[in-house]
């Protein structure tokens, strides 16, 4: 599943290839739940929007849309963005495909079809649950420290949690477990000052890694 990092590189990615200022002027459902059931709907309010900023929240990709809108998605287990020329050919996974004006293609191609790429009119509704970012300037490790105390599950299951920690996943909290010598099923309120140090020192050399 992608984490973090397989997101922002996604994100990167998309805005080298100048996705930022694209119109979309139709667009091809081919797994409704993908965009949540109601696929002309969902056709219908992206048609002729531009795609004004491209964010990342955790491991959800922001699409700011004029108007305001936003299209909020999440890979799951296989999904992947490709921004491509509409001539190229397609590989039978494409569970959605934005069409631009430029000639180009957004395509949502996601296998397992788990992804979702959802609109909605309040973000936060969403992202305000999500815990703090861990490569963020605020997140120290006295944030860190705050987010564990009081939790009697395992580490490994406390900190895959997106509501503790945004962004992280079964790799590179295995990664970060590893590095900070700590075991996964070790209860997340037993660290000491010390060790929640390396914990967090830990996390952001993985992810930065």
């Amino acid at each position: 599943m992608p984490e973090l990092p397989e997101v922002q590189s996604t994100i990167d990615n998309l805005i080298a290839s100048g996705i930022i200022g694209e119109q979309i002027v139709a667009a091809e459902v081919g797994w409704p739940r993908t965009v949540g059931g109601d696929s002309p709907a969902f056709a219908a309010a992206v048609r002729g929007r531009r795609i004004a900023a491209l964010t990342r929240r955790g491991k959800y990709i922001i699409f700011a849309l004029h108007a305001p809108l936003w299209a909020i998605c999440h890979l799951r287990m296989s999904g992947r963005l490709h921004l491509v020329a509409a001539s190229e050919p397609r590989g039978g996974y494409e569970r959605l495909v934005l069409q631009c004006a430029t000639g180009r293609e957004l395509r949502f191609v996601d296998p397992r079809k788990f992804g979702r790429f959802l609109l909605s009119t309040d973000p936060a509704l969403i992202l305000d649950k999500l815990g703090p970012e861990p490569l963020a300037q605020d997140f120290t490790a006295e944030v860190l420290r705050a987010a564990l105390g009081g939790r009697r599950r395992a580490l490994k299951p406390t900190l895959l949690d997106q509501g503790v920690i945004a962004g992280l996943g079964n790799i590179y909290v295995d990664e970060a477990l590893f590095c900070a010598r700590l075991h996964p099923l070790r209860r997340a309120d037993s660290l000491a000052a010390a060790e929640v140090e390396l914990l967090h020192d830990a996390i952001q050399r993985v992810l930065r890694q």
